[in-house]
């Protein structure tokens, strides 16, 4: 049986008469940046949908000590329904990251409307059960100390980038699609970036792969470790400063963004139409030796070129529109 994705996505299911149920059993709130909406500790009496914005979930420590973020929540997402349905304290503190819009239920209107909307008990159910299946797979991470995680449809990873270096932390940023599969890992050192991995790359190429998609994998997870927990080669260690490698994340992505649409269609051939190839470039002319040599030898597709080597797209645009525009190859379909 399938559940609706979300709560924005259940309450749009329900026919008219239940959807007025739902709203006359429940009211919306506005929450400021930086508020607290419910404190880990204190007595559960309201469950809460998000409307529009993002929220921060925190677990204190035993001492409560101030904690550190275990999950971001969305729209769409529901929280605090656990506390309310087994009455006991809050577990956690959840606080808006942004402005926030909020669908309250109180406790009374939550349980009625289970009664009242039977959808309503099956969807919690069933969306329970999700959220167990992966707290059980990510059981690895939780035993290795999960810092903070959330869902790349919400979060820009630069921005996740960002709060890595600013909170100067060191562990493993892993990205995982929606099976589970790991995608991609990137070991950060005193919130500075050492080893990366994202597919078939390494390195800072890596980096650069991973900030120019336009979905990247499902979902991100840091976890505190001492030592990357990836296979990686020390001579792709990174050298970039951390701020330094946020400007030039930024300034990747927005060149890739407005490039040549020829650039960027994998099936496009590059063929040799020069007979000699210089290079004045000292940062990629490596690597764009090595796509010459390769296209000498016979014309290839992007995607081919990509695929053997340990190039982003971006840097492998950028090296093919300079080769074009000095005439040392054609692009066509």
């Amino acid at each position: 049986m399938k559940a609706a994705s979300d709560f924005i996505a259940f309450y749009s299911e329900l026919d008219g008469v239940r959807r007025q149920v739902v709203d006359h059993s429940s009211t919306m709130r506005e929450i400021r940046k930086g508020d607290v909406i419910i404190r880990q500790g204190e007595a559960p009496d309201a469950v809460y949908a998000i409307e529009k914005g993002v929220v921060e979930v925190v677990r204190e420590g035993v001492d409560l000590l101030p904690g550190r973020s275990t999950a971001y929540l969305s729209v769409g997402d529901i929280f605090g329904e656990v506390d309310v349905i087994i009455d006991k304290p809050r577990t956690a503190t959840v606080r808006a990251c942004e402005p926030v819009r909020l669908r309250k239920f109180t406790a009374n209107q939550f349980t009625r409307l289970i009664e009242r909307i039977p959808a309503f008990s099956l969807f919690l159910s069933l969306n329970l059960a999700q959220r167990l299946c992966r707290a059980t797979g990510e059981h690895y991470y939780i035993s290795c100390c999960i810092d903070f995680r959330g869902n790349t449809e919400n979060f820009d990873l630069l921005m996740v980038f960002q709060t890595i270096q600013s909170g100067g932390r060191t562990g493993e940023l892993q990205l995982t699609h929606a099976n589970g599969d790991v995608a991609g890992s990137f070991f950060f050192s005193e919130g500075k970036i050492q080893f990366a991995r994202y597919g078939h790359l390494s390195g800072i190429e890596a980096v650069w792969q991973l900030l120019i998609e336009e979905k990247p994998a499902s979902a991100f997870a840091f976890q505190l470790v001492s030592k990357p927990t990836f296979k990686h080669d020390k001579s792709q260690a990174i050298a970039i400063g951390a701020s330094e490698l946020l400007l030039q994340g930024a300034a990747h992505r927005r060149q890739f963004r407005v490039a040549d649409p020829a650039l960027k269609n994998p099936e496009q051939v590059l063929s040799r139409l020069a007979d000699v190839f210089n290079w004045e470039n000292p940062g990629t002319v490596s690597q764009a030796k090595a796509l010459w040599e390769r296209v000498v030898k016979q014309p290839q597709s992007l995607e081919e070129l990509w695929r053997v080597s340990n190039l982003s797209w971006a840097t492998l645009a950028e090296i093919v529109a300079e080769m074009r525009k000095r005439g040392f190859v054609e692009l066509a379909s």
